[in-house]
């Protein structure tokens, strides 16, 4: 649940004016993952996954508004989860940016014990032009924090706070090609 929270509570900053010209469905072409770092793509992973492409939306929840990209495991798929009344917290949620400089997102977790915490913060990043898109994952790992406080628990924030200056862990692109409107 607070995970669900720390996705969900900055949102509550964003404004209500989001609007994106790459809405709509998207075949993946690739899905790589570089699990050592960031400094490259790692070797494709699409042919292991279910899912094979993905859809881009203007999504709102509780009256904030963000753009979320959800991948499915086909286009008629995508079509009938976008048709949906239903807000999907497993792809990526993106508060900020706009086409032409790139929409991004954050999503941390946090847990542990009474004495020390660990976490990860994910930063992610999609550019598009209508036809092509891209989204870049960049995982950062934190660990030796302290629970917080105030509430005595791990908190997403300070994985945050303790992630600043680590070095990135993992890296995952996705990279598509546009396949339908909604």
């Amino acid at each position: 649940m607070r995970a669900i929270l720390a996705f969900l509570l900055p949102l509550a900053a964003c404004g209500g004016g989001l609007d994106t010209d790459l809405e709509g469905v998207y075949l993946l072409d690739d899905w790589t993952a570089n699990p050592a770092g960031c400094n490259a793509e790692g070797p494709s992973r699409l042919a292991n996954e279910n899912d094979k492409a993905l859809f881009v939306e203007i999504a709102d929840f509780l009256g904030v508004k963000f753009v979320n990209a959800v991948t499915c495991t086909d286009v008629a798929e995508c079509k009938a989860k976008a048709a949906e009344d239903t807000l999907f917290l497993g792809g990526f949620a993106f508060e900020g940016g706009n086409d032409k400089d790139g929409w991004k997102g954050r999503s941390s977790f946090a847990s542990g014990n009474n004495t020390t915490c660990s976490g990860s913060v994910v930063d992610f990043v999609m550019t598009g032009d209508g036809t092509k898109l891209r989204i870049e994952s960049r995982r950062t790992d934190a660990s030796g924090f302290t629970p917080n406080a105030s509430s005595g628990f791990c908190e997403a924030d300070d994985a945050v706070k303790a992630a600043q200056g680590q070095p990135c862990t993992e890296l995952e692109v996705i990279t598509a090609t546009f396949a339908a409107d909604l």
